[in-house]
């Protein structure tokens, strides 16, 4: 049960953390942000507003709400009149926030286990310890100073190849990919294998779990498919007479994906139980 609280927790505040990325490069780029919500989609009034205040967020109303399967960021004014470049670090800014977010904890994962195995002789190891952290630190610093290049110019080129990579995999073996069946049951699975692990391993096997799910959001939303964000960033490039097209595609691959999928865990949960 730790095991998976755990895990649930670092994926879902990975959602928060992507679209406040979203919100960080709306504010770059001179675009004001009607609302944000760290947790969840807002329904009638099942939300409840924060009282936060930040100059960078003038007149922003944070909200959460009990759906909590999702965050979004909601700008007062259409963005579509922003530069390529500008629009590109909007639409980046998820993924890479993700991603980043998703190191910090594998960070954690290292130092946890790195702590753990000292047993007693942590001043032997801290030099080496203090090493890795300091690599870690100078990796996501230099993600978040980067952060504009990155988007601008690395992303769309990498998701290019993601989306490559993964259509290909499917033409050639079919959904072979992880299914939502799997991942409960690995889950699951997982957590009742740890229980004879010492509990720094047990924690850090959890903190791991949750930031490879964080990595894969990120770099899943990277993929050049309407609606994701890899999807708005290469309209930024197409001219405009694909844009039509582009979007249709995406949706279509989108649907057929996700019927593949749904199907194959529904055949995976019922041969669970009959």
């Amino acid at each position: 049960m730790f095991f998976t609280i755990v895990v649930i927790l670092i994926t879902l505040f990975s959602f928060s953390y992507h679209e406040f990325g979203h919100a960080i490069a709306f504010r770059h780029c001179k675009v004001a942000v009607e609302e944000i919500s760290l947790l969840g989609f807002k329904v009638k009034n099942l939300f409840l507003t924060l009282p936060i205040k930040w100059d960078l967020f003038p007149g922003t109303k944070w909200i959460i709400t009990p759906l909590f399967l999702g965050a979004y960021v909601r700008p007062e004014e259409a963005w579509d009149k922003c530069t390529k470049k500008d629009a590109l670090y909007i639409a980046g800014m998820g993924p890479l926030m993700s991603i980043q977010y998703g190191l910090f904890w594998l960070a954690v994962t290292q130092a946890i286990l790195a702590i753990g195995d000292a047993q007693g002789e942590l001043l032997t190891h801290l030099p080496h310890i203090l090493l890795q952290a300091g690599i870690w630190l100078v990796v996501l610093w230099a993600i978040w100073r980067l952060r504009y290049l990155l988007c601008v110019y690395v992303l769309l080129p990498l998701g290019c190849a993601i989306t490559f990579i993964v259509l290909a995999a499917i033409i050639k073996t079919g959904i072979e990919a992880v299914g939502v069946s799997d991942l409960v049951r690995e889950v699951h699975a997982t957590g009742g294998a740890l229980v004879t692990e010492p509990l720094f391993e047990q924690v850090a096997e959890a903190i791991r779990q949750g930031a490879t799910y964080a990595i894969a959001f990120g770099l899943i939303n990277l993929l050049v498919i309407s609606p994701l964000d890899g999807g708005h960033m290469l309209t930024q490039v197409l001219p405009q007479r694909a844009l039509k097209t582009h979007m249709v595609i995406g949706l279509v691959l989108i649907v057929v994906l996700f019927a593949l999928q749904i199907g194959r865990d529904a055949y995976n949960l019922f041969r669970t139980f009959f």
